[in-house]
């Protein structure tokens, strides 16, 4: 099956505005409206270079974006696409404590979480 172009522009905006914000926004993630204002003022400027740390760094949201995206070919672009077989597409790529998502343990991290119970032969709800 083909995916007609406007969705295949819409998930080609999503991922980007998604890279956008994760790499903009990660110096100051997890912090509230006051804190940025109080620290950082209004943002006209790139915050990574304040605090002199890389713009990209290897990230467990934008890898889990792809290993999402991936299921699309790997089911012939079905509109059908179910949890299962997006469960399936992270046991074929996913290889325990080196693919970049957070392997926290169990209960700690939710990526890791899934994993295991997909492993365990849970199947994704």
């Amino acid at each position: 099956m083909n995916l007609a172009n406007e969705y295949l522009e819409r998930v080609y905006a999503g991922v980007l505005g998604k890279l956008i914000g994760v790499y903009l926004g990660r110096p100051f993630e997890g912090w509230s409206y006051e804190r940025i204002m109080a620290e950082l003022g209004e943002i006209n400027y790139y915050v990574h270079e304040r605090f002199g740390v890389p713009l990209i760094v290897t990230d467990d949201d934008i890898s889990g974006t792809f290993t999402f995206l991936r299921a699309l070919p790997d089911y012939h672009h079905s509109p059908d696409l179910t949890p299962a077989q997006i469960g399936q597409t992270w046991l074929n790529y996913l290889i325990e404590k080196r693919t970049i998502l957070w392997w926290g343990g169990i209960g700690n991290s939710t990526e890791h979480t899934v994993y295991l119970r997909l492993k365990q032969g849970i199947p994704a709800p």
